[in-house]
C-alpha cells in the first residue's frame, strides 16, 4: 500500500501545484478531484480503488481459470496446501509479497463472490466460501472441528443433486 500512497501523493501535488515537488494550499478537496467528469468532478483515477480492483481481478482469474499454467505456477510457488485458497501463508519470502498483496483483498473479494461448486472436485467442503458469505468451518466451527475429513472436497461429501455421500464426522 505504500506505493499506492506515494502515487496518490504525487497526483495530489501535481494537481494542486503543477509540479510534484512544491506543495501549495489546495483549492479543491482531493475526494472531489476523484469524482468522475460525468458528475462534475475532475475525473482523476482513485488509485487505491483502482489497485483494489486490479487485485480482485487477479483473484477472480485465479478462481475462474481452472487449467491455466500460471495458476499452477502460483499454487506451486506460494502454497503448501492443495489449494492457494486454503493457504494462510506464502512459501517464499520476498517473492511472496506479490501474492500476499493480491490475497490481502481476499476477505473483501469473497463478500461479493459466490462459488458454484459444479461437481465440487475443486471446492473445499469446509474451507471455501461455497455457501453465501461464509465458509462452513466459520459457520459451524464445532461441527468442522469434529469432521473426520477436514480437507474433504464438496464432491467427496455431496452429490450434484445435494445428497450426502457419507457422514463426515468422527464416530
Amino acid at each position: 500500500m505504500e506505493v499506492v500512497n506515494r502515487i496518490e501523493k504525487i497526483q495530489r501535488r501535481f494537481v494542486w501545484s503543477g509540479t510534484t515537488d512544491n506543495q501549495r494550499i489546495p483549492l479543491v478537496r482531493w475526494d472531489l478531484c476523484k469524482v468522475s467528469k460525468h458528475n462534475s468532478g475532475l475525473g482523476i483515477v482513485d488509485i487505491k480503488s483502482f489497485n483494489k480492483a486490479m487485485l480482485a481481478k487477479w483473484l477472480w482469474r485465479f478462481a475462474s481459470e481452472n487449467n491455466s499454467w500460471w495458476k499452477e505456477l502460483i499454487n506451486t510457488k506460494y502454497s503448501d496446501s492443495q489449494s492457494i485458497w486454503q493457504s494462510d501463508r506464502c512459501k517464499s519470502g520476498f517473492s511472496g509479497l506479490v501474492w500476499a498483496n493480491i490475497t490481502r483483498e481476499y476477505e473483501t473479494f469473497w463478500k461479493h463472490v459466490h462459488i458454484d461448486p459444479e461437481g465440487g472436485a475443486w471446492v473445499s467442503f469446509w474451507k471455501d466460501c461455497w455457501i453465501p458469505n461464509v465458509t462452513l468451518a466459520k459457520a459451524f466451527p464445532r461441527v468442522a472441528a469434529a469432521a473426520s475429513s477436514p480437507d474433504a472436497w464438496v464432491a467427496d461429501i455431496v452429490t450434484r443433486t445435494g445428497q450426502l455421500l457419507a457422514t463426515n464426522s468422527k464416530e
